[in-house]
């Protein structure tokens, strides 16, 4: 029986931790647009369950994503995060921010570059 308890304990604490995603869909960005990660932030510093910001938990969307009028902001947390979690009892909390843009908006910005570089010669 003793033998047991470790499993039992680790098995517990990987079924008591969840996961979550949300997504925030700024401007003309919508779901169903196909969309090209372009920064991440892995580990987002919360304190007591995540009432507490830590360190880099605000973030100005604009150094993430070259100032693009279109984007995608994606707040989750993960397996990994939510052990870390339930490790500290929730004391810290991490999370994971991934900021993407719609490839319309991509090709809307190398466009743009390509008739600046084309203006400047």
């Amino acid at each position: 029986m003793r033998k047991f308890l470790p499993v039992v304990l680790c098995l517990c604490c990987a079924g008591l931790t969840s996961c979550f995603r949300t997504n925030l869909y700024v401007s003309k960005a919508r779901p169903e647009d196909p969309k090209i990660e372009v920064s991440k932030e892995p580990f987002n510093t919360h304190f007591v369950g995540g009432l507490i910001p830590g360190k880099n938990t605000t973030m100005t969307a604009s150094e993430y994503v070259n100032d693009a009028d279109s984007y995608v902001v994606q707040t989750s947390i993960g397996f990994l995060n939510g052990l870390i979690g339930g490790v500290t009892c929730g004391i810290y909390t991490p999370s994971q921010t991934k900021f993407y843009l719609p490839a319309g908006e991509i090709a809307k910005k190398k466009t743009t570059s390509d008739e600046l570089d084309k203006n400047d010669k």
